[in-house]
This record gives C-alpha cells, structure tokens and sequence, in this order.
C-alpha cells in the first residue's frame, strides 16, 4: 500500500468529518479509501484511529440528531490537540463565521488564516514527517502555503471551499517538499549537520556536567525545539548516549 496516498486520504476523512461535526459514515470511510490495497485488518485499525480521534462513524447517513450529539466532542491526544476547539481558533462554528467573513474582507486573510490553521498546519506536518524531511521544514512549507491561500480567496464562496482549498494546498505544498527533496541530497546533509551538531554539544554539556544531558538542557544550550531535539534523536536510533 502507497503510504503517502494513505495518508492523504485519512487527513481528507478527518477534514471531512470536522465539516460534519466530528461524524462519518461507514460509506464515506470505504469511499475515501477507494482504490487502496487496504485488508480488512488494516480496515479495522483505521477505525480504531478515527475513534482515538473522537471521530464517530456510524452506518448510515449522518442525521443531525447525531451531529447535535457531536458537537463540542473534542480530539484525544497530543496528535489531534486543538482540531475542533482551541483558545486561538474558537469552535468549529466560530471558525466557519470568521471564515466567513474574509468572503467580504479578504485583506485580513494573510493575518487569520495562520491564525485559523497553525494546528492543523502541525498536524499534517506528523503525517507526513518520516519521508526524508525534517518536521519543522514541513510547517515551514506548510505556513507558506497559508500566506499562498490567503491571496487566493476569490477562487471560494463559502466557508467550506476555504477549507478545502487551504487544506489541498497545505498537503501538496508538503508533498512537493518532499518530492523534492528525495531528489537530492540536501535533505540528508542539513540533517546530518543537526545531528553531529547535537552529538557534539550534548557531548560538551555532560563533560561540564559531569551527567547526562536533559533534552530541554540542549534546547537552551543549542537554541533547537526540544520536539526537534526528539525527532534528531529518533533518527539516529536512539544513539546519542550524552542524552538521558
């Protein structure tokens, strides 16, 4: 199974469902996974995200008796933190009523649509973080697909169409990244550097010490993200032993 396609098609089915208030049917899992090699044992993991997401599926069309019973539902996790409701973006309603009103004042979109999608930009970042490029370089592509979105509204006429559009942008802005990048041997130089770069300071930081080293020591003394610090040192195995 082409995991870049997979994975495109379950961020589709999480956009789908939060249009829905956080529900789906059993007909639009099947047909946003049409034309995967997906066994039913593969089927069954991929509803057992979606409830991990509070994402409910249900068997037939989504009736709003059940959408009222949805609404407010939140994702579990630090995966899905803030989808629905966040301080910064608001309910899913006041979402699409801010939406809505860059449909008439679209000179304040490059200031509230990263604003609106930060999260969702870090998200899809986790999806597709393990082909090649690092996370952060993800949300980078990711924020400038934002400002790309913002100038290109007059393309949508409703809330919904933002969405989709800006969504659609933000993966095939990641995707090309990583397209890319596969194609050289950028990615894996800068990656490399980070990483002996890492190994170096972590080695220093634990002499002075005299003890290993906490990731968040090595943020301060590296100015790096502890996520990143993490993610670095996923990529080597585990292998850098200045680390607790």
């Amino acid at each position: 199974m082409n995991e870049a396609a997979f994975l495109k098609k379950i961020v589709k089915l999480k956009a789908l469902a939060r249009s829905q208030e956080n529900l789906l049917t059993r007909k639009q899992v099947e047909e946003g996974l049409f034309g995967l090699d997906i066994t039913e044992e593969q089927l069954k993991y991929v509803y057992d995200y979606l409830r991990g997401e509070k994402i409910r599926v249900v068997k037939g069309p989504v009736t709003k008796r059940e959408a009222a019973g949805a609404q407010g539902t939140e994702p579990s996790g630090d995966y899905g933190a803030g989808l629905l409701k966040t301080p910064e973006r608001g309910t899913l309603n006041e979402r699409r009523e801010r939406l809505n009103g860059l449909l008439s004042n679209r000179e304040e979109a490059v200031t509230i649509l990263p604003e609106l999608y930060l999260k969702d930009v870090e998200e899809l970042a986790r999806l597709y973080e393990g082909q090649g490029v690092l996370r952060e370089d993800l949300i980078g592509e990711g924020n400038v697909a934002l400002v790309l979105a913002a100038g290109a509204l007059e393309l949508c006429e409703s809330a919904a169409e933002i969405e989709e559009m800006v969504v659609r942008m933000v993966m095939e802005a990641m995707e090309n990244l990583i397209l890319t990048e596969s194609g050289s041997n950028d990615s894996a130089v800068r990656i490399l550097e980070r990483v002996n770069e890492l190994n170096d300071r972590a080695k220093e930081l634990s002499e002075d010490l005299e003890r290993l080293v906490t990731v968040e020591e090595l943020a301060v003394e590296t100015d790096m993200e502890p996520e990143l610090i993490r993610e670095l040192i996923r990529l080597t195995g585990n292998r850098i032993e200045y680390i607790k």
